[in-house]
């Protein structure tokens, strides 16, 4: 009787398991041996993937991260004359690569390069310290795979890449922690989480997976309510010391307030500190239960009938009195992510932080369920025209392609869960790593459906936790060639080594359909390694360049070094190619299709403006299918048949008028009013520029004289 109240005393208090290292590391084979390995095995995906990304430009996200940096470098200041797409983080590299290699994308790329084989580094490492050589091997080779596909990574120099370095470099530092490291590596991991996000929001995947795991753990016991507080002070600490690069960067620009006015995740600090403290006293409240029903029993009897009576008045008297600052508190109006009411009574109680933080969650709750997903922001106006059915079908296609990291990461949670509940099995440090693991990788899989566009490279993050599952599968099924029956384990694992390959075939050398629209590449492999580089072969064997290549050194060819320039449409890459700037303060533009007309037509108005005081010497119409593809690009000249539409008022207007009223009733009604609020950005275009060329959909426009 005794042994068992000590065990349950001791469940309660939670302790993490002892550190077993027994043949943890494969001692037969030296580390050094297994990193040869590793660097071969990894560095032959890697070293592909670096080449065909070093030498294919980016259109698009890479040119406008670059272009913001250059601009930043030759004098404009950020939040005056650049209003940067980039998040801190994306550009704050940018600005190193163009300030080392100038205006264009080599820089980033090669310090994207460092920042993934610093990576690799620390999970090689890790892996090996955890799970053994081979798991370090494996892990390491299947995270260079996937992360360097040419389906997945784009054009090099994305800022999921640095993010996904980051996230693996605070998921390897929580993990030494929890196998016997010290205090300080809680520290480095809240450095590399805070880091992550401002690379990118969804790298919190890894900042939730550590407080799950310790907040968790201290629930069920696994880990003491002191020690996970503790360690999240720690991680907390860590991220203040994170922000310190990214505010170098305001420093730098002279925008200091800006960056805690905007970039400080205050809110998101709050929501975590009381979940905390919600889970803690919730938690307590249970373990406790029994004591306090019979004490509230106790109390309660003791308690006589007018006591009763004037409780019940005093209730009723506070549920008035509650539901008319209910009345009043609605009565507000939520700007910049704050919460403001229209009356000043109980106004300094919103600047309470914690008070504040509620009423910010509640109202974002209640905001959130009364516009169905949020239609005003990024994520809603997207989803207005992307239903949960369109893009499901997108999204599992692409697990299709990545069917290894899925199971991956699948097997690793059902692996741990096994050995967490059945009794039979021992739960051990390891085990609890994969916890962790499975958790983070979770997280990664789930943020994808935030997004109404998920594009290739959203889906790089879940590679990397996949890859580090991987490796407790192989710890697991190395401990069970040790045991009985090693016939069926060796097996078992040559099977799963020939499926593991035709997994990776398609990534290899090419899927035959697109994992974007489902159809059939005509019998041809496409978006492979392999195939990749043939295409680059054959484009540098005839000399050949792309459209928007050829538009961006025609401006260059024929222009000063200090003329401008604008392109209308997502299309930043053609800035670069002509090593020029804009006189707006937004250079490009990609979610006309999504923004509101209202919204739309106070950017055309901000445009003109800023034309009329700085004109551009070209405009390049790019006429680019954005999100969403199902409808026509809006264009500043129009292109009929017959080629561009000509200037006569007459021909203008009834082109316009036919052509909205074939927008309303093809795509839909504010798409219609889009175009028509783009009327004025055409009138502008065509009574003070003329067209010079057209380089395959791109429209380019020259200024005439006077």
């Amino acid at each position: 009787m005794g042994r068992n109240k000590s065990r349950r005393r001791n469940r309660v208090k939670g302790s993490e398991p002892k550190v077993q290292t027994q043949g943890m590391k494969n001692r037969d084979i030296p580390v050094w041996a297994w990193a040869v390995i590793a660097l071969i095995l990894a560095g032959i995906p890697f070293s592909m993937g670096k080449y065909l990304e070093l030498s294919t430009p980016g259109p698009f996200d890479s040119g406008a991260y670059v272009y913001s940096a250059a601009h930043l470098l030759d004098g404009a200041k950020l939040g005056v004359d650049e209003m940067s797409s980039a998040r801190p983080g994306t550009l704050l590299v940018n600005v190193i690569g163009v300030a080392l290699f100038g205006y264009n994308d080599t820089g980033p790329k090669i310090l994207q390069g460092i920042f993934q084989v610093l990576a690799f580094a620390m999970m090689f490492y890790t892996l090996w310290r955890v799970f053994g050589g081979l798991a370090a091997v494996f892990g390491v080779f299947v995270a260079s795979f996937y992360l360097s596909a040419p389906i997945l990574a784009k054009f090099g120099n994305v800022k999921e890449q640095y993010m996904i370095a980051l996230m693996i470099a605070a998921a390897c530092c929580f993990v030494l922690r929890r196998y016997g490291g010290g205090w300080w590596l809680m520290l480095v991991c809240g450095f590399f989480a805070m880091g992550s996000y401002y690379f990118k929001p969804t790298g919190l995947s890894v900042s939730a997976a550590v407080w799950l795991w310790l907040v968790g753990g201290a629930v069920i016991g696994h880990i003491n309510w002191l020690k996970a507080v503790k360690e999240l002070g720690l991680f907390a600490a860590g991220g203040a010391a994170g922000l310190v690069p990214f505010l170098l960067l305001y420093v730098w620009q002279g925008q200091a307030g800006l960056f805690f006015e905007r970039e400080i995740p205050f809110g998101r600090v709050e929501l975590a500190v009381m979940l905390t403290v919600a889970v803690f006293v919730v938690h307590q409240l249970i373990v406790c239960r029994g004591h306090i029903v019979a004490g509230v029993r106790s109390g309660v009897r003791q308690i006589h009938k007018p006591v009763w009576i004037f409780a019940g008045v005093g209730v009723l008297i506070g549920l008035i009195v509650l539901t008319s600052f209910y009345v009043y508190f609605d009565k507000t109006h939520v700007a910049d992510g704050r919460v403001y009411a229209q009356g000043e009574g109980f106004y300094y109680l919103l600047d309470v932080p914690f008070i504040g933080a509620v009423a910010n969650v509640v109202y974002s709750v209640e905001g959130t369920l009364h516009r169905g997903l949020g239609l005003g922001s990024y994520v809603g106006s997207s989803r207005a025209v992307r239903s949960f059915s369109e893009q499901a079908e997108f999204v599992l296609r692409f697990y299709g392609v990545l069917i290894l990291p899925v199971l991956m990461g699948i097997l690793t949670g059902a692996a741990a869960a096994v050995r967490r509940f059945v009794k039979s099995f021992t739960f051990e440090t390891r085990d609890a790593v994969a916890v962790f693991l499975f958790v983070w990788w979770v997280g990664d899989m789930a943020l994808l459906w935030l997004s109404p566009r998920p594009y290739e490279q959203y889906f790089l993050p879940l590679n990397a936790s996949a890859a580090m599952c991987g490796g407790y599968l192989v710890w697991r099924h190395w401990g069970l060639l040790a045991g009985g029956r090693k016939g069926v384990w060796v097996g078992s694992g040559a099977v799963a080594l020939v499926a593991m390959l035709v997994m990776i075939t398609p990534v290899f050398a090419g899927v035959r359909k697109s994992p974007w629209t489902g159809n059939d590449y005509g019998g041809e492999r496409r978006r492979g390694y392999l195939t990749k580089l043939e295409q680059l072969g054959e484009q540098k064997r005839r000399g050949g360049v792309s459209a928007w290549q050829q538009v961006g050194r025609y401006i260059r060819q024929n222009s000063d070094e200090d003329a401008e320039m604008y392109v209308w449409g997502w299309y930043p890459g053609i800035y670069v190619e002509a090593q020029r700037f804009s006189p707006a303060r937004s250079a490009f533009e990609g979610n006309m299709h999504v923004m509101s007309p209202s919204r739309l037509q106070q950017e055309v108005s901000q445009l003109i403006e800023q034309f009329k005081e700085d004109p551009p010497q070209f405009i390049v119409d790019s006429r680019k299918r954005h999100f969403p593809n199902d409808r026509p690009p809006l264009e500043l000249w129009p292109v009929t048949k017959k080629g561009l539409l000509p200037k006569r008022s007459d021909v203008v207007e009834r082109f316009e008028t036919e052509y909205s009223r074939f927008l309303a009733e093809q795509i839909e009604e504010q798409e219609a009013e889009r175009f028509e609020v783009m009327g004025a950005f055409r009138k502008y275009v065509r009574e003070n520029y003329k067209p010079v060329k057209t380089f395959g959909p791109h429209v380019l426009f020259e200024r005439t004289k006077g």
